[in-house]
């Protein structure tokens, strides 16, 4: 339910797999003495993971206000004479 949830773009989702992957980095941190390079490793992924989640699960909203304010005029500029032919 929660990856399902994550790929519909729900809240839920994205927690839970933010939780999951601050586990896995905990995981391989108190792993490092057995597995050092493995662990790293899998700590610096779980934070890429974790980064991604955070930075690009937000809606964007300031695209849609602005999608939805009225035109206030041409969105082209003005071009200059064209040259002759």
């Amino acid at each position: 339910m929660a990856a399902l949830s994550l790929f519909a773009g729900g809240a839920f989702g994205r927690w839970f797999a933010i939780a999951v992957g601050a586990l896995a980095a905990i995981g391989a941190l108190l792993s490092i003495p057995a597995y050092p390079l493995w662990s790293i490793a899998i700590f610096g992924l779980s934070l890429w993971i974790i980064y991604g989640l955070v930075i690009y699960g937000e809606p964007d909203y300031s695209a849609a206000s602005e999608e939805a304010a009225p035109s206030s005029g041409p969105t082209m500029s003005p071009q200059g004479p064209r040259p002759p032919m």
